[in-house]
């Protein structure tokens, strides 16, 4: 009987050690992931730090934010597809204030124009799309109030054109009004492609 009892008891001792080592992982467990946890915050939260953040440069593009009513007209000559034309445009700065999305609406036209600076060539770079096939990509350079562009627009002919045209904003900032050129022989002659008002409705 003392044997079995000795046997019990050293059984039950054994297993008393093994659940102090078994809490003791767990523990250790438990430290070690909170450890990792609070590395990964702190590198997460370094990194937000770390990010750059728009210049003065991007903060000239806030100029074309906001909600705009516009009306011009397009020269029939161009590609006979002239006339009055009425439309409102939506604009704000996106990925963190980097780059700025347009979007534009008329009774049969939509356009998506994306707009950022480049740090290399010191200019705006634009890419323009809409629903006929046309792409334009331009440079724009700021003086004052006045935004001169230049660029080329390929046409869903795959025929390329020559762009350039300048927007001048007023002091308040709440009129723009725009004159584009168009040239169909690489720059020897321009015409008048179009030339439009816009107002801004909402910031």
């Amino acid at each position: 009987m003392v044997t079995y009892g000795t046997t019990t008891t050293e059984s039950m001792t054994t297993l008393m050690h093994l659940e102090v080592l078994k809490m003791r992982s767990i523990r250790n467990i438990f430290l070690a992931l909170s450890f990792l946890l609070m590395m990964f915050a702190s590198n997460v939260h370094a990194q937000k730090q770390d990010l750059p953040k728009p210049g003065p440069e991007h903060k000239k593009l806030e100029v074309w934010n906001g909600t705009w009513a516009y009306e011009g007209t397009e020269e029939d000559a161009v590609f006979k597809t002239g006339g009055k034309f009425v439309g409102k445009s939506v604009t704000h700065m996106s990925a963190g204030g980097f780059v700025q999305v347009s979007t534009s609406t008329e009774k049969t036209y939509q356009g998506f124009d994306v707009t950022w600076y480049d740090f290399a060539s010191k200019t705006y770079k634009n890419k323009s799309f809409d629903n006929s096939g046309k792409v334009t990509t331009s440079s724009s350079t700021v003086e004052g109030n006045i935004w001169n562009y230049t660029g080329t627009m390929t046409g869903p002919d795959g025929k390329i054109y020559n762009v350039r045209g300048l927007t001048t904003f007023s002091e308040d900032g709440k009129m723009a009004k725009n004159k584009t050129e168009i040239s169909k022989d690489d720059g020897k002659t321009w015409m008048l492609w179009w030339e439009y008002t816009s107002l801004r409705k909402k910031k």
